[in-house]
């Protein structure tokens, strides 16, 4: 099935997004005069730039942000320490929290393996969430557009997986079943129709097929009711944003943890 068959409404995009892909339902009405007047290769570009605007504004309107760095660590600010025994406190930095990790763009992954035989089956578990988050999400798939990870990682009560262990349990898998591209080149030989652009085309067929362009682990302290096999909460972020940096946004408010 081709992806402009998967895209029969507007639920997946806020309302800024409306213009993409108005001119994108607008150029698939075009296709077989377009196809007709020999421009099924302008078509094809066409198609595929607002098929990448649109998992661009999908994928930017999803991100993790400071304000979902809060609800994740409300517990932990110096300035409540004297309520993290409240009840009343404790209901509301939960909900807060399951605001942004149980939120319909993440994928719960359950506790790290932790225990011999268990890697196979938390690679299993893996494999069936992506599949899962594929089919939820049927705007990025399949994706034109790069994209990273975010992974929130809360460590069991005992043997805590190492952080770039977790990572080569997660990224192999993500490449495997999403097949996200390096850069935002066209797949289309555009230098067939631009010929300025045939030396960047060149220079970007020696990158690697399929790879994720960046990755950030937050190590998550446990809690008292944190589950004792730990937590781990992946997100998928944009992948050419390499300004954003889940880490400055934690420094910034460091002053504030305990």
């Amino acid at each position: 099935m081709e992806i402009d068959e998967r895209i029969d409404n507007k639920s997946d995009l806020i309302a800024n997004h409306n213009n993409d892909y108005d001119s994108y339902i607008d150029l698939l009405k075009e296709k077989d005069s377009m196809v007709k007047n020999g421009m099924a290769d302008t078509f094809s570009i066409q198609k595929e730039y607002y098929l990448k605007r649109l998992q661009e504004s999908y994928l930017k309107s999803h991100a993790i942000n400071y304000k979902d760095l809060v609800n994740l660590f409300h517990s932990y600010f110096q300035r409540n320490k004297d309520y993290v025994q409240d009840p009343k406190f404790q209901s509301i930095w939960k909900a807060m929290e399951n605001l942004t990790t149980m939120s319909f763009n993440t994928i719960a992954l359950g506790g790290a393996p932790i225990a011999e035989g268990e890697k196979t089956i938390f690679k299993q578990r893996l494999r069936e969430n992506l599949d899962e988050f594929k089919s939820k999400h049927k705007l990025l798939f399949p994706l034109i557009y790069p994209i990273g990870i975010t992974v929130f990682y809360t460590p069991p009560v005992r043997n805590a997986i190492d952080l770039d262990n977790l990572a080569r349990l997660i990224i192999p898998a993500l490449i495997e079943l999403f097949d996200p591209p390096p850069t935002v080149e066209n797949s289309i030989e555009i230098g067939k129709i631009l010929p300025g652009l045939k030396d960047l085309t060149k220079t970007n067929q020696r990158l690697p097929k399929n790879a994720i362009t960046n990755y950030q682990i937050v190590n998550r302290p446990r809690k008292m009711d944190s589950p004792e096999a730990g937590k781990i909460d992946l997100f998928i972020t944009d992948g050419m944003d390499f300004h954003y940096n889940l880490w400055n946004q934690i420094d910034d408010i460091n002053e504030y943890v305990e």
